[in-house]
């Protein structure tokens, strides 16, 4: 039986969102799939409380195995590089952009690479940390998972990366969960009470400025000063601090919109289906994604989308969402109200989303996941 080893660091995390999430459905599809991989997920205690006993009942059921590694500051460089000696694993499974630099040589080792968006969004010190320690996991990485042609495309061209080492694997969306909560009124209304909300435009995402609030609010006060003369609506931000937000916390005053724009913070787990199907569209303009799974989330809800014409957004959104250039606010504007007030594209956006959303499923990712991991 062959043995996976697992890099489950991300799942100690706070809070459950991008690469953690990723990890953590990864995980759990591939070891509720019934492969005849003997799974071990290294891991530093303790896990996020969501998925705490979640996991440790895929332990008990023998799905998987669990080996702590308590050492967070060589976690990865001393901890998970042993465990690739003492366990002897056939493989070695990275989620989250990071492999030990020296490791079993007998294993073979499988990176999955998200975005290469930090090249142009983060600060200084964090791109050069960010692209160093990504370029040390490329160059050790037998096969490398890219989310997204689009990701893909840019490890061939900024990072120099063979083509042929590449496999693209989508992410997946939980369409049960998200497809359901658009026929619960009932729990609809119910979230959208607990947040005070009546009719909004959302947006999830951490706020931070690659997401492109600052132009996406600029747009909604633009779009409100006619929309407000019909009914009272809201730009809802539903996500968590992340780097430079202070600049984008103080946007709205500036525009005029505070009483209009709603910091809600993370949404949880369960709420968020609700609270996305619960929107009349989802507003998601940023200036690059490697992937965008509130998108997807969306499609699956029966919300229309506005995103943006580039990076993976136009590869997910294309045909099926109104597309924008994230920097025009004039456009932005225009698609918020010919979305918003035109009940049959509303219809028509929600019927292709749907479907769109169908191909895109955890399992399948996992499906595809375990055919590489087998291949090697």
């Amino acid at each position: 039986m062959k043995k996976i080893l697992v890099d489950g660091f991300a799942l100690s995390e706070n809070n459950l969102v991008g690469v953690s999430n990723y990890t953590w459905q990864i995980i759990k599809h591939i070891a509720n799939t019934g492969s005849k991989f003997n799974l071990d997920v290294a891991f530093l205690p303790p896990f996020n409380k969501e998925i705490e006993q979640d996991i440790k009942d895929l332990q008990t059921q023998g799905k998987l195995k669990l080996s702590p590694i308590s050492d967070k500051f060589l976690w990865t460089q001393v901890g998970l590089a042993s465990k690739t000696f003492l366990k002897f694993p056939s493989v070695l499974f990275s989620t989250r952009h990071t492999l030990p630099i020296i490791s079993n040589p007998f294993t073979k080792k499988v990176l999955t690479v998200h975005d290469v968006g930090f090249e142009k969004y983060h600060s200084k010190e964090n791109v050069e940390m960010n692209k160093k320690s990504l370029k040390r996991a490329l160059k050790v990485a037998d096969k490398i998972i890219a989310v997204s042609e689009y990701t893909k495309s840019r490890l061939v061209e900024v990072l120099k990366i063979n083509p042929d080492k590449i496999v693209v694997i989508h992410e997946g969306v939980d369409f049960k969960k998200y497809n359901d909560a658009k026929n619960d009124s009932k729990k609809i209304e119910e979230v959208k009470s607990k947040y005070n909300l009546k009719n909004y435009i959302l947006h999830v995402g951490t706020i931070q400025p690659r997401k492109n609030l600052k132009t996406q609010f600029a747009a909604f006060a633009k779009f409100n000063l006619e929309a407000s003369q019909l009914e009272d609506i809201d730009f809802v931000v539903a996500g968590s601090n992340g780097w430079d937000f202070e600049d984008i916390l103080a946007k709205p005053e500036s525009l005029n919109i505070n009483d209009n724009v709603k910091f809600v913070g993370r949404v949880s787990d369960e709420d968020l289906p609700y609270l996305t199907a619960g929107a009349k569209l989802l507003s998601f303009v940023s200036l690059e994604e490697g992937f965008g799974l509130p998108v997807l989330n969306a499609f699956a809800a029966g919300v229309p989308v506005v995103t943006s014409n580039n990076s993976a957004l136009k590869e997910i959104g294309q045909d099926v969402a109104v597309l924008v250039s994230p920097g025009n606010v004039d456009q932005i504007s225009d698609a918020y109200r010919t979305v918003y007030f035109n009940e049959i594209l509303q219809l028509d956006l929600c019927d292709k989303g749907i479907k769109k959303a169908m191909l895109f499923g955890w399992d399948k990712a996992a499906e595809k996941t375990i055919q590489l991991l087998e291949s090697l």
